[in-house]
This record gives C-alpha cells, sequence and structure tokens, in this order.
C-alpha cells in the first residue's frame, strides 16, 4: 500500500506489475481486484523483489501464510493493526494472528474496528482499499495521520522493538510447529480418559520465550517426547500439582501458609456472606497471600509501609511524588492494585468497598476447566492460577519500585490493571480417582529481588521520613 500511495497507484495498476501470469486467476483480478493479502500464491514473488530491490526472503514474510501455510482459521481476514505501529508507517502480518490480542511492540491492544464507523477493514488489494490507503473505506477516518506530517527523523522501529517483535514471530511459529504436537496429545489423553491438555492464552503470558519453554516442559512432563520442540530454558520452575495432593503445592519456598488454604472446604475467612463462593474463595488466598508477604517478605519495612500509607492521605491516581523506600512503594501499589483503592491511607481502615481488582481479574476469566468437572475442583484450579499471578505481581511492583528509586520519582498511575495480571498455567485430568485433576504453574521467582540497607536499618528510616516530608498534597 505505501508503494502505491508513493508512486499513485490505483489497484489496478498495481495488481498489473504485481500479480503473477502464473497463477491462473490474473485476468479475472486485474479486472476487478479482490486478493487476500495473507496469501502468497497469486502474487509473483520475484517481480516484487525487482521491484523493491530487496531479497525474495523479505518479499515472502510480508505475507502471513508464507510462514504460518495453517494459518488461515487462526487468523483474521479483517485488517488488525497497532495505532502507534501505523503512526511509524509500520504493520506486521502477523497482527492478523487472532492469537495476539496486543501489541508486542507497544503492549496496547490491536484495533480491528475503525474508529469512526466501527466497520471492520477487509485486508484485501481491493479498489475502494486502495483508493485511499492508510483511511477507512466506509468512512474515510485516517488510520495512521503520523505519517502524513512532516518529520524530522526516519519513522522506522528501534532494535529493542524489533527484538519484541523477533520474539512474537519465534512464539508463533513455535505455536505452529507444536499445534499437531498438542492435537495427538489431547487424542491420546481423551482415548484413554485422561483429559484433555487445557494451557493459559499467550495474551495473558507476556514472555513469549518462557511462554515456549514453559508448554515445552508441560508437554514434556505429560510423556509426550517431540524431538522438535525446544527444550525447557534453565530460568523456568514448573510446579506440578494433583488434586488432593496439597503438601506439593509449593508455589514458593516458604509460603506453606498459602499452600494450606488450598484444601477442599477451606474456605470459611471473614467476607461478607453475600459474595459468591468463588469470590469467597479468591479473597480468601489473597489475604493470605498478603499475611505471608507482610511477615515475612516485609518485615524490616513494616515502619516504612505503616508511615507512608498515613502520610498519602489523599487519591494518588495520576500523581507524581518523590521516590521513597521501594519496599513500602511496592506493597502499597500492590494492595491497591489488587484491592482497586486509589488512596494509600484507606488501605488500613475499613473498607466499604468491594475489591474491585479481585472481581475484575475473576470476571475476566472464567473456569478453564471443562464444563462436567465438579466445582470444588473447579474453584481450586482458580485459587491456583490466582494464587501465582498474585505472587508474581507483588516481585513485579517491587522491581518497578526499585527503578524508581533510581529515578528519583514515582508516577502513581495505573501501567497495568489487575484483569492482566496473569502467570503461565496448564491444567488436565479427568477430574476423578483414576486420573485426577492436574495443574501445573510456572513458579514465581525463588527469591524476592534484593534491596540493600545502606545506612542500615535505622538510617533507612530516617532517610524514608525525610523523603516522605517532602511529599505534600
Amino acid at each position: 500500500m505505501k508503494f502505491a500511495k508513493l508512486n499513485a497507484l490505483s489497484a489496478r495498476e498495481i495488481a498489473h506489475v504485481v500479480i503473477s501470469r502464473k497463477c491462473g486467476k490474473r485476468t479475472a483480478i486485474l479486472a476487478k481486484p479482490n486478493v487476500d493479502l495473507r496469501d502468497f500464491s497469486v502474487f509473483d514473488m520475484d517481480a516484487m523483489a525487482e521491484l523493491f530491490h530487496t531479497n525474495l526472503s523479505q518479499v515472502q514474510s510480508a505475507f502471513l501464510f508464507a510462514d504460518f501455510p495453517n494459518s488461515s482459521n487462526r487468523s483474521s481476514e479483517n485488517l488488525r493493526w497497532c495505532t502507534m505501529c501505523a503512526a511509524l508507517g509500520f504493520h506486521t502480518p502477523i497482527f492478523q494472528m487472532n492469537v495476539l490480542r496486543h501489541c508486542p511492540v507497544h503492549e496496547i491492544a490491536l484495533q480491528s474496528r475503525c474508529d469512526g464507523c466501527k466497520r471492520v477493514i477487509p485486508y484485501r488489494l481491493q479498489l475502494d482499499v486502495a483508493k485511499a490507503p492508510f483511511c477507512c473505506p466506509g468512512c474515510g477516518f485516517d488510520l495512521a495521520p503520523g505519517i502524513r506530517m512532516d518529520q524530522e527523523k526516519v519513522l522506522m522501529l528501534r532494535v529493542t522493538e524489533l527484538l519484541r517483535l523477533n520474539q512474537a514471530m519465534d512464539f508463533l511459529k513455535f505455536e505452529e510447529m507444536s499445534l499437531p504436537v498438542k492435537l495427538d496429545i489431547n487424542r491420546k489423553r481423551l482415548q484413554l480418559g485422561q483429559g484433555e491438555l487445557i494451557a493459559a492464552p499467550l495474551e495473558q503470558c507476556g514472555y513469549f520465550s518462557r511462554y515456549i519453554g514453559f508448554i515445552s516442559y508441560v508437554i514434556r512432563d505429560l510423556g509426550y517426547l517431540a524431538a522438535e520442540l525446544q527444550n525447557p530454558l534453565p530460568m523456568e520452575r514448573v510446579e506440578r500439582v494433583s488434586y488432593g495432593d496439597f503438601d506439593s503445592a509449593t508455589f514458593d519456598s516458604d509460603n506453606g501458609e498459602v499452600n494450606r488454604l488450598f484444601s477442599p472446604g477451606k474456605l470459611r475467612s471473614r467476607v461478607p456472606e453475600n459474595w459468591d463462593q468463588e469470590l469467597q474463595a479468591v479473597v480468601t488466598v489473597y489475604r493470605a497471600i498478603r499475611r505471608h508477604i507482610w511477615r515475612h517478605v516485609v518485615k524490616k519495612h513494616q515502619y516504612c509501609i505503616a508511615s507512608s500509607s498515613n502520610h498519602l492521605w489523599w487519591d494518588m491516581e495520576g500523581e507524581r511524588t518523590k521516590a521513597f523506600c521501594p519496599v513500602a512503594e511496592a506493597f502499597i501499589r500492590w494492595r491497591m492494585l489488587w484491592e482497586g483503592c486509589s488512596t494509600p491511607r484507606y488501605l488500613y481502615s475499613k473498607h466499604k468497598k468491594e475489591p474491585f481488582g479481585l472481581i475484575g481479574w475473576l470476571s475476566a476469566r472464567p473456569s478453564p476447566c471443562p464444563a462436567h468437572w465438579s466445582y470444588a475442583t473447579r474453584l481450586w484450579v482458580t485459587k491456583h492460577i490466582f494464587a501465582n499471578a498474585c505472587l508474581e505481581s507483588f516481585r513485579e511492583r517491587l522491581m518497578i519500585a526499585q527503578k524508581n528509586v533510581q529515578r528519583g520519582e514515582i508516577f502513581w498511575n495505573k501501567d497495568k490493571s489487575a484483569v492482566r495480571y496473569d502467570s503461565y498455567w496448564a491444567v488436565t485430568g479427568s477430574d476423578c480417582k483414576a486420573s485426577p485433576a492436574v495443574v501445573y504453574v510456572r513458579c514465581p521467582m525463588e527469591e524476592t529481588p534484593p534491596f540493600v540497607l545502606q545506612r542500615g536499618l535505622g538510617g533507612h528510616r530516617d532517610d524514608h521520613l525525610t523523603q516522605l516530608s517532602d511529599i505534600r498534597r
């Protein structure tokens, strides 16, 4: 489309140049261009390589079916794009893959409908689309106004952005390669009455390479060794937990208190009775994790947390303040995330509102278990998945807080909502004595990222209070 726009070519004129004379459809296409841009079979690859002054592999990579020949039913025939990439005049065919819901470069949701008329845009070479490239053919809404403006610099992706894009490509190639393996695994397991394998979708997991390592580990652990699948990455620690084997549910080296909550029937806690049982269960697990972190992980920084929460009495959403103790910041913002509270002081008062972060997370995740499984088993699986995501989210907040200390200030913005926090998981089994339900989860990091007290605990508290005193409403 960029070539057609720069050279003022119509759809028929560009088709006359790039459509192969050997495809058997050239006459019909030239009369009324309507070509699927995912498919390269009707295009003259050699002519396009010569026309664009590039090599054949680069031209082929512009077509989805060249790299993913089995993706017809797993990709969209309508345009899907990232608004930030479009501002750079960039689009990659992997955006058409349904499994990608967020741009791997900018981590924002991919668009699939015009903002002006809310209609889909065909991902095809046809008259109305080529007439006004980068605009909606229905209403003319400009999809990429940035590329029409004068720019001081060349519009191109940075090295780090290209790296993220390559990681996404690696994952999609892995999925293309492993799909027959997964289908074969599920066929064999269903024949043996062992239940099919269900795994977390990609968009909830974040890191492509770690996801590949996790899925590879699970497939091998189930006894289906596939030589073509890569070995699990050494950084991954995966726990396998069977329903009824509660002692093995060690998400971390010292969180036995959390693990004891996973046995059936232990849902009693001081939570409102009008909440449904699933929400009660998740709240119970969250409170146990919060209690464990308070008593063991942030024990030396309890004073910092209490003083920070008491000092910050106003709504912090959108604020910018001086950095203080990173452990206090991480714990406070972690609680604000899951409890849906934007005022730190309110975290330690009697709650009058429901925990919107937990409710949002739960509402966005229907149980991955088959419908015929018992409610107790499905609840058990949900609790394991939530606990893993909850623990990992605290470690992520702590690493962000340490970067804020180095930078010297904190931006109190919601960079990631509770709904988007998840980890790697897989579920299999048949929920019966002969083949119990099994959950695989990727363990959080073995150790909490260290925070060194440069001046000892007393000096650290003095520094913390000094930093807090500079923060005023």
